[in-house]
């Protein structure tokens, strides 16, 4: 099996997952995210839809250098799925769509370098 990259192509969803499939993620061990993930999958099918193209070529859209708006509009519809917030945004964005600029921070992280610095500058 070859490793992901930033220009490996996305798999499209042939279509809504059935119901069925949120008791399947369950026992799979997703746990309260089965639910994340079936939502997911159902707004992505909508919103690759509307822009009249597939899924796979939605998420591929996102990509650094495609997308009109920049890594702001890459984050801004990333953080539409349901349990994606600016974190989970910025790893997809990094290691999934090549967007190289951003760097993922944790509220963690991002209290200790405001008490370290005092200007932790965020964008």
């Amino acid at each position: 099996r070859q490793p992901l990259s930033p220009s490996t192509p996305f798999r499209a969803l042939p279509h809504s997952p059935p119901p069925s499939t949120d008791a399947l993620l369950r026992t799979l061990g997703c746990g309260y995210r089965a639910r994340f993930i079936m939502e997911t999958a159902v707004l992505l099918e909508k919103n690759a839809k509307e822009a009249g193209v597939g899924t796979d070529e939605y998420l591929d859209g996102l990509r650094e250098g495609k997308l009109e708006g920049g890594l702001e509009e890459a984050r801004r519809r990333l953080m539409e799925f349901m349990g994606v917030g600016r974190k989970v945004a910025d790893c997809v964005a990094l290691f999934g769509l090549g967007w190289k600029e951003v760097v993922p921070v944790d509220t963690h992280v991002f209290q200790v370098c405001c008490e370290v610095s005092h200007s932790f500058a965020v964008s």
